[in-house]
């Protein structure tokens, strides 16, 4: 009889001890990890690293600091300039557009994206899958999509994998994983061969602790690339296809983690801001379920619903690739449209090409301004004025009154004598025409959304089709 207690604490004794080794859920693991990377990666300099203002913006940590899109590189690599796209589609930066726009034009005519800005270049399979990539973040159509598609699936061994340039012959884990996501924004689904030979590969490198080896060592950026890859698809990084004997890619990922919360290259090593913003990356997608490259696209907006009366104009717009949103979903259609800005959609929505010599200058927007390209191509198609002094003011708001006559040039219409201030004759014409945004103030600055509205009616006057939007 006295041998029962002794039982019962020997048999509570031993769930206590299997109840202490279990591992906390994988979710409260995945964001934990998260909260540690960032705090770790909020605290370092990483001005000089793009990737990781975009690792901690896209996992939403609260101190993710801010990212200035000042100028756009005329030379250098098209990875530069992707990374510049993305993290100013996170952070909502002026000049992103134009950006995007330098980006598209550099598609060949074989579909392959060059590997520079300067439009040279067909070896690098990183840059196109990348460029790929960018435009998807941006909300944005890949120009000639089928013929970007069937250059990068031209790149696919014969083992499924890719590799980082056309002449490498063995495949790497980070590129294939790299090049499913290109393959996803382009609308490969998980069913489709490329696709499947693609994930086996990755799943022919995975080592029996779940981690990924490429190039002999098993990194933390192999990790962090294959669980993107897997979430694009909507596959389970911690599902049974996936876990080995030893673990699954999420597990192996946190084993690269370090007691600060910085992620090292391989295990053990040193804290590597590379590997660190590229597993808060992951975790922040494993986290959100999404990519963090899936934003909206086709004007479906947070901010923006149906019964706005500005949702068709800015749906259409959107689709046609001339306006886009934010990284949050938003289009946030009350905020004001500054000059710069406006000579963007200008050059978007009508197709403007950059004048070889436009003979434009500006004392305060010099050649290497993100927004001179779009300025200048503005200014010399007649549409957008300079101010006196030989000034642009590319960051003042575009008031009513201006728009008003912006919009009268790209309808070519007939503007009457000004009867008071200047703004009388083209808002008249405006008006007339039904160009003018509901609620129009010539003084007051123009929203995103009024803007929008109003571009959409002008193009729609411009075609001979019926003022405004339906």
């Amino acid at each position: 009889m006295k041998a029962r207690p002794v039982l019962v604490q020997a048999v509570l004794c031993f769930w206590l001890v299997i109840c202490l080794a279990l591992p906390a859920s994988a979710s409260d693991s995945v964001d934990a990890s998260l909260q540690r990377a960032c705090a770790y990666l909020s605290g370092q300099q990483v001005s000089d690293y793009p990737w990781a203002s975009i690792a901690l913006r896209a996992a939403g940590c609260p101190r993710a600091g801010d990212f200035s899109l000042s100028r756009l590189p005329e030379d250098g690599p098209t990875t530069g300039l992707v990374r510049m796209i993305i993290a100013g589609t996170l952070f909502g930066s002026p000049g992103t557009e134009e950006a995007v726009t330098r980006l598209q034009h550099l598609q060949l005519k074989n579909g392959k994206f060059a590997d520079n800005t300067a439009g040279q270049g067909e070896e690098l399979v990183n840059a196109h899958v990348w460029a790929i990539i960018a435009l998807a973040a941006a909300g944005r159509e890949t120009p000639d999509g089928d013929a970007a598609l069937a250059w990068l699936l031209e790149q696919q061994h014969a083992d499924g994998g890719f590799s980082y340039g056309t002449s490498v012959p063995e495949s790497d884990v980070d590129i294939t994983a790299m090049a499913l996501c290109a393959m996803k924004a382009l609308g490969l689904e998980a069913d489709s061969p490329p696709v499947t030979s693609a994930f086996s590969f990755l799943h022919s490198r995975q080592q029996p602790g779940g981690g990924f080896v490429s190039w002999g060592v098993e990194s933390c950026e192999s990790c962090a690339w294959v669980i993107q890859a897997l979430v694009a698809y909507g596959m389970d990084p911690q599902g049974g296809d996936w876990t080995q004997p030893g673990g699954n890619p999420v597990q192996a990922l946190l084993a690269f983690q370090r007691p600060d919360g910085s992620f090292a290259h391989y295990r053990g090593g040193p804290a590597d801001i590379i590997a660190t913003s590229q597993a808060l990356l992951a975790l922040g997608d494993l986290k959100r379920g999404r990519p963090f490259w899936a934003l909206p696209r086709s004007g479906r907006f947070s901010d923006l619903g149906p019964e706005h009366w500005a949702h068709a104009a800015v749906a259409e717009l959107a689709a046609r690739g001339i306006v886009s949103g934010y990284a949050d979903g938003s289009f946030r259609p009350q905020a004001p449209v500054t000059r710069a800005e406006l000579a963007c959609l200008l050059t978007r929505a009508l197709d403007l090409n950059p004048p070889v010599n436009s003979g434009v200058s500006f004392v305060d927007l010099t050649a290497d301004h993100w927004a001179y390209r779009p300025v200048a191509t503005a200014v010399h198609g007649g549409l957008l004025r300079g101010r006196p002094g030989g000034c642009f003011a590319p960051q003042d708001k575009v008031r009513g009154a201006e728009l008003a006559a912006v919009l009268c040039r790209m309808a070519k219409l007939s503007v009457p004598p000004a009867a008071g201030p200047w703004w009388t004759g083209p808002v008249e014409a405006g008006r007339r025409a039904g160009l003018l945004y509901p609620g129009f103030s010539p003084e007051k600055p123009a929203g995103r959304a009024q803007v929008a509205w109003s571009l959409f009616a002008a193009l729609r006057a411009g075609s001979g089709t019926s003022n405004g939007p339906q």
